[in-house]
């Protein structure tokens, strides 16, 4: 498997400002030097300030108050459900035609204006630098918050299984029993797990995994779409990102 590149929490200022450079081997990504970090994908938080919408492209005007970059989409419908005003986390790859420097989506959601405050809160935390989600460093990260909740309402229960059973009953057992299967593992390994297991390619419904695991399911896709582990195929199917 590929290793997933990492999606750098970072300002758009910085995003203009970075020497620019193109992938030089087969499947080498592009990126853009900023302190000496070769950033490909990145993690924006800010507001929908103007909308393209033609067809097989759409774009979004995207400013977060340091400055603005163009989001575009190509080929499907992904930022036409959004609108000028908009509060929204993006997760996409840098790129560079001419001498525009634009962000091409991956997922893109709402979310409340709280949040950017939270954003601005970690960018401060290493002065003008920047950080990623793998890299960050607070008193309890979000994720190992939710995990620590995740485990207090856990209910872990033995698989009871016939003492015979044949061949279509067997499979309909495995079937009910995902999540007594990965009760060892912790939520999020859990979580990815599910989704593999479920998507036949057009990713999986957000209903469904709750159904499978819980109202507290929500709380954790929604931070792994934030941190680039999902992406969302379209509105309510989740997907993980290899």
């Amino acid at each position: 498997m590929v290793d997933r590149l990492i999606a750098y929490k970072i300002r758009v200022v910085d995003l203009l400002n970075g020497d620019f450079s193109k992938g030089v081997q087969e499947f080498e990504p592009d990126f853009i030097a900023v302190n000496g970090i070769k950033v490909s994908r990145v993690n924006l938080m800010g507001f929908v300030v103007g909308k393209n919408i033609q067809a097989n492209f759409e774009a979004l005007s995207f400013d977060d108050g340091t400055a603005v970059i163009e989001v575009r989409n190509f080929g499907s419908v992904l930022l036409d459900n959004f609108d000028v005003g908009d509060c929204i986390n993006i997760i996409g790859k840098v790129k560079e035609y001419g001498s525009m420097r634009y962000v091409v989506c991956e997922s893109c959601k709402t979310i409340d204006k709280d949040w950017l405050d939270y954003r601005k809160k970690e960018l401060e935390l290493v002065g003008d630098d920047f950080v990623s989600a793998e890299n960050l460093v607070v008193e309890k990260p979000v994720t190992e918050q939710i995990i620590e909740e995740t485990k207090k309402t856990e209910v872990k229960e033995e698989p009871k299984l016939p003492e015979k059973a044949d061949d279509e009953e067997s499979n309909i057992a495995e079937e009910e029993t995902i999540e007594d299967e990965e009760s060892d593992d912790n939520p999020i390994e859990s979580l990815l797990k599910t989704i593999r297991k479920l998507d036949e390619g057009d990713g999986v419904d957000v209903d469904e995994l709750v159904k499978l695991k819980g109202d507290d399911i929500e709380s954790l896709i929604t931070t792994l779409l934030g941190e680039g582990e999902l992406f969302e195929v379209k509105p309510g199917r989740v997907k993980v990102l290899e």
